[in-house]
């Protein structure tokens, strides 16, 4: 085996290992995201529905905006993306004019960074073996 063809071996390996790693994490942060609107609110009680306060992550009340959330890969694989379908969640996320913010993907984004920043780092070291 020549040097150039084992380089291009440990290049695949190290693509394919990567883009893996970029799935699972995106599934990860995607769950997270979800736990997140599960979790017990402080905010104002409307009938038998908790809601969140300003600046907690919503809470879930029908499920349909929770349904509209996604991942997926793009970038030939190298970008990982997680997100919402319903313009609600942007409300949500970002807040309006009359209504505060309660975020959820930049949370799972801020409580993963680290966990992300190692699984790549073994996903390139699991690559070069």
């Amino acid at each position: 085996m020549s040097y150039k063809s084992n380089f291009a071996q440990i290049m695949n390996s190290i693509e394919a290992e990567i883009k893996g790693e970029i799935r699972v994490q995106s599934e990860i942060l995607d769950n997270e995201n979800r736990s997140l609107i599960q979790d017990t609110k402080t905010g104002r009680f409307y009938g038998d529905h908790q809601a969140s306060a300003p600046g907690e992550p919503w809470a879930n009340w029908t499920g349909t905006t929770r349904a509209s959330f996604f991942t997926e890969q793009r970038d030939n694989g190298f970008t990982g993306v997680f997100g919402a379908t319903s313009p609600i969640a942007l409300y949500l996320e970002f807040g309006t004019e009359r209504i505060a913010a309660r975020p959820t993907q930049r949370v799972a984004l801020s409580n993963r960074q680290q966990p992300i920043v190692r699984g790549l780092a073994a996903a390139l070291k699991r690559g070069t073996v």
